[in-house]
């Protein structure tokens, strides 16, 4: 991992957000950039902008990592992507605490928006939340629609073995299905990690078609586990709507401040 983005509002979950990068910086010796997207109007006020934005890198330099400040100018949504691009950043780390954040109000759908335009790994990070020194010991991969392969599984490893980080892959079951339990999809993502030459760890947890919580069981799991860090897997299939809107806002914005590791 050469180079993170941290996304700067100038709200205090920021600084939270810098803490966890800290974290995986120390550890990779990777280049942090601060991104702040502010509307054309801002650009006379950039030398102020840009010393407004290093405030927020005094966890950084406590540290001795190198950081620089980066501001873009357009509307948020359609500007972060491109220029999270050129940037050519390996991870996008982001505060949230769902009252306040960045374009007013980054949570919920705004939140949702967000992760989606991501097109790298993107870590959401409540604003409770409690960067861990030993950094990510313990990722939780929980699948609840029939996923078949993950899309950025090597990125998913790599991410791993910075900290050499235990794997626990969540499969989520129905006890009602007729047709019996299929696991083939499951036996094709062990594959991939084997593949890897990466070691996981397999649970699952009956539920039923019905259930319209799964946020709740998964944080209750990771809880429970001792997980630090939740992976939030997008299944290439479009038809799967079993994890809906609201548990995935529910997950994002989670009261554990378990911060959560969007794979595109």
């Amino acid at each position: 991992m050469n180079k993170i983005c941290v996304l700067i509002d100038f709200t205090g979950v920021c600084e939270v957000a810098v803490e966890h990068t800290a974290v995986i910086a120390r550890q990779t010796l990777a280049q942090v950039v601060l991104v702040h997207i502010a509307p054309e109007s801002e650009r006379a006020n950039e030398k102020e902008l840009k010393e407004k934005i290093r405030a927020y890198g005094h966890t950084l330099d406590a540290e001795g990592i190198p950081f620089l400040p980066k501001i873009g100018y357009g509307e948020f949504f359609s500007t972060i992507p491109n220029f999270i691009t050129q940037i050519d950043a390996n991870l996008v780390v982001v505060g949230t605490h769902g009252i306040r954040g960045i374009v007013e109000n980054l949570y919920g759908q705004n939140i949702l928006r967000l992760v989606n335009s991501m097109p790298v790994l993107t870590m959401v990070v409540q604003g409770h939340s409690e960067a861990p020194q030993e950094g990510y010991e313990h990722m939780l991969i929980p699948l609840i629609d029939e996923v078949h392969d993950l899309n950025e599984a090597k990125k998913l490893v790599d991410f791993s073995n910075i900290f050499d980080s235990k794997i626990t892959l969540l499969n989520y079951i129905y006890e009602d299905d007729e047709d019996g339990l299929s696991t083939d999809h499951i036996d094709k993502i062990k594959k991939q990690f084997a593949d890897l030459n990466k070691e996981i760890t397999y649970d699952h947890e009956e539920t039923s078609i019905y259930v319209h919580e799964y946020s709740r069981s998964i944080m209750q799991y990771a809880s429970i586990e001792d997980a630090q860090l939740i992976v939030w897997v997008v299944p290439k299939n479009e038809d799967h709507k079993t994890f809906n809107e609201d548990d995935k806002e529910n997950l994002i914005l989670n009261r554990y401040g378990i911060p959560i590791l969007y794979s595109p």
